[in-house]
């Protein structure tokens, strides 16, 4: 799966938080009761820690010149800025 893939509506998307359950409880990118997931969780989630480490973060790093974790958390960042940026990069 791709994370175009996983963060499909703003309802899967969060922010300050790896993941999210639909109470809004933190929990692991890889927590069984996730239901949303920052663009950092959705990479581990779709790609595995090792991938994402080793290459996707890179390659997301190299388009936006910043760290993912703050691209995604600036506090003005929206869904479909996150949301074109994967499709973009067709990750």
């Amino acid at each position: 799966m791709k994370i175009k893939e996983l963060l499909t509506d703003e309802s899967k998307w969060t922010q300050r938080s790896f993941a999210k359950t639909s109470s809004g409880r933190t929990v692991t990118w890889d927590d069984p009761e996730a239901c949303c997931w920052c663009l950092a969780g959705a990479g581990r989630k779709c790609y595995g820690w090792t991938v994402w480490r080793d290459s996707i973060r890179d390659v997301i790093e190299a388009e936006i010149n910043t760290d993912s974790v703050y691209f995604n958390d600036f506090p003005k960042r929206t869904f479909a800025e996150v949301k074109a940026l994967v499709e973009k990069l067709d990750i």
